[in-house]
């Protein structure tokens, strides 16, 4: 991230400094202040709640900051962008807004499982996914967006077409299989810590990669290798794997071995050293180019954002219409300060519909879709 414009970037601060996140917005602040989680049973947690308004402003001038003072930046990666377990999600104001949405007692209080609870946090998850997507293409398309995702267990335990029983799906609220379908990220980076040499172990990693060649959705996927984990050889084996075409000649965008620090278990420096000497040998004999994602070097399609206000309200969690030629194309999701949006829209003429569901007032604008662009809607 070299060449930052205007000075030298601050350092990040300690937990406990004045300036840390957590200072004031932590597990020691009360009320609508606290922007970090708590369990189903009032244990709080220091991880930030994406329930919380005050989170996605935090996390998205994080974005901002980076894509705007450092020019030569290429991409944007989203480590950790899921909740710790079914148990969390349950800050006070998340939970204020989801019983207001859905119309629920003051005092409601899911079970981790319930299932429209369970929808809620995925949705804020999501929601951030695509504003910290949208926004950042706003400021150059040209900037990657990709996450680290979760493959915890196996894709075999389960009917592989079963998504809802993953681990990321029902456990951490992460549905990364639908960011790809919708195209927002430009690439996912599942984790598959896996060790070659453990029978179960390895069923899970090879049920994970055919899962792979036939989920990417509009975008695409750089499996991880756990490489930490596995000798020399099995590494090699495991990014084989992960690199040779499918059966049907699908191929996967590319390898990431986690870490770069630790590529083989029982890590040295020379035995590093080894190692590549072996990777240069063997399957990056050749080097490999990053991919020019279609999407971004040569689009056909554009993308949408505006802030749904029908005279002086915001209409919060909730939605707006998209049509074209007079047809409803779909409903678009509103954030807690009326932000909306959507990608990949064909270019052309739309118009924007919101209608505010107390008063049956509502609004049409007029907006004109351009090619690899995000167009600023009302």
């Amino acid at each position: 991230m070299a060449g930052r414009v205007g000075g030298v970037p601050p350092l990040r601060p300690a937990l406990g400094a004045p300036q840390h996140v957590c200072t004031s917005h932590g597990p020691e602040t009360q009320g609508t202040t606290r922007w970090t989680t708590e369990t189903y049973g009032g244990q709080q947690i220091g991880d930030l709640d994406f329930g919380h308004p005050g989170t996605i402003v935090y996390f998205e001038t994080l974005v901002q900051h980076l894509v705007q003072n450092y020019p030569t930046l290429d991409g944007v990666h989203l480590d950790f962008i899921r909740y710790g377990d079914q148990a969390y999600g349950y800050n006070a104001v998340s939970l204020d807004r989801f019983r207001r949405v859905h119309g629920l007692p003051a005092n409601y209080r899911p079970t981790p499982a319930d299932g429209l609870w369970s929808a809620w946090r995925r949705d804020r998850v999501t929601e951030l996914v695509r504003r910290v997507y949208i926004r950042t293409k706003a400021f150059d398309p040209t900037i990657e967006v990709s996450a680290a995702t979760i493959t915890w267990g196996g894709i075999g335990s389960y009917n592989e077409s079963d998504w809802p029983n993953s681990a990321a799906y029902r456990t951490v609220f992460q549905d990364w299989r639908s960011w790809l379908a919708e195209g927002i990220i430009d690439f996912a980076v599942p984790m598959h810590y896996f060790e070659e040499g453990n029978a179960r172990s390895q069923a899970w990693y090879d049920g994970w990669i055919a899962w792979d060649h036939n989920h990417t959705g509009r975008r695409a996927i750089v499996p991880g290798v756990g490489a930490w984990l596995n000798t020399d050889l099995q590494v090699i084996h495991q990014i084989n794997k992960a690199l040779r075409p499918n059966e049907n000649g699908q191929r996967l965008a590319g390898v990431a071995l986690y870490s770069y620090n630790e590529p083989l278990a029982g890590t040295t420096f020379e035995r590093r050293r080894t190692f590549m000497d072996q990777l240069k040998t063997s399957e990056f004999a050749l080097p490999a180019a990053a991919p020019d994602w279609p999407w971004i070097v040569n689009p056909t399609t554009g993308h949408l954002q505006g802030i749904a206000i029908v005279g002086d309200t915001i209409l919060s969690d909730y939605k707006v219409s998209l049509l074209k030629d007079g047809q409803w194309v779909r409903d678009i999701p509103t954030s807690y300060d009326g932000w909306y949006g959507t990608i990949d829209l064909e270019p052309g003429a739309y118009s924007i519909y919101i209608e505010n569901p107390l008063t049956s007032e509502s609004v049409q604008h007029e907006v004109i879709i351009e090619v690899g662009r995000v167009t600023n809607g009302p």
